[in-house]
């Protein structure tokens, strides 16, 4: 039980650590109506991603064959895992984003990044709701972690209250950077807004380095963590 909520911990960190849905949150912070606008997002946003793993952890118990775990089979996917982690880091790190190789008077296309929120910057309280929707679903990087965290928990043969215990635990720290910030502007308001903006710059220059730090370093603990649970399986 202890090596599953580690895993799944580990996980929903990879899952927390997205640039895009950081600053996407803080765009919809500042999208005029920040409260209610944060409010449904961050709430449909976390249904969402909790609906999702729950129906993914429902058809894997109802599959399985057997109840007594596979702890060979978790530590397989968390190897696995982290090997896929530190192949990212290392693509990350050979091939930095345009910004640092392209001259500045040098016109470019804007990045994904900013595209994406681009959108999103004039929002009514239904549009917040589903954009949150379809970020709490998840493009193929959180959607393929739900999958992992999900085959995780229905292999671990944990019962029902530990399994969704377990599985809060990954939508509470795989959303951190999606509802704490509108928890603080919930409270703060209109005081937060500079800090918004700022740190809304600063993710933008720095999606990197966000990205190439926790596949390094959650990488290296998956893959650890792996080769000794393939070896004491």
């Amino acid at each position: 039980m202890v090596q599953t909520a580690w895993r799944v911990f580990l996980y929903g960190l990879v899952a927390a650590t997205s640039p895009l849905a950081l600053t996407t949150t803080l765009v919809v912070l500042r999208s005029g109506r920040g409260r209610i606008n944060g409010i449904l997002y961050a709430g449909s946003f976390l249904a969402a991603s909790a609906v999702v793993l729950l129906a993914v952890v429902a058809v894997g118990v109802a599959t399985s064959f057997s109840r007594d775990g596979h702890p060979a089979f978790q530590a397989a996917l968390a190897l696995a895992f982290g090997a896929a982690l530190l192949y990212a880091a290392a693509f990350i790190r050979r091939h930095p984003h345009a910004r640092h190789t392209v001259a500045p008077a040098t016109p470019r296309r804007p990045n994904r990044l900013v595209e994406m929120t681009g959108r999103i910057e004039h929002l009514g309280p239904l549009q917040a709701a589903g954009v949150g929707i379809a970020f709490g679903i998840g493009g193929p990087k959180r959607l393929g972690i739900t999958l992992l965290v999900a085959g995780t928990i229905a292999s671990a043969g944990l019962g029902t209250g530990m399994g969704l215990l377990i599985g809060a635990g990954y939508i509470v720290v795989g959303t951190v950077l999606v509802w704490l910030p509108v928890a603080m502007y919930v409270v703060a308001g209109h005081l937060a807004e500079q800090y918004i903006a700022a740190a809304q710059h600063w993710v933008t220059e720095r999606q990197d380095a966000l990205t190439f730090w926790p596949s390094l370093v959650v990488g290296t603990v998956l893959v650890v963590d792996g080769v000794y649970g393939v070896l004491t399986a």
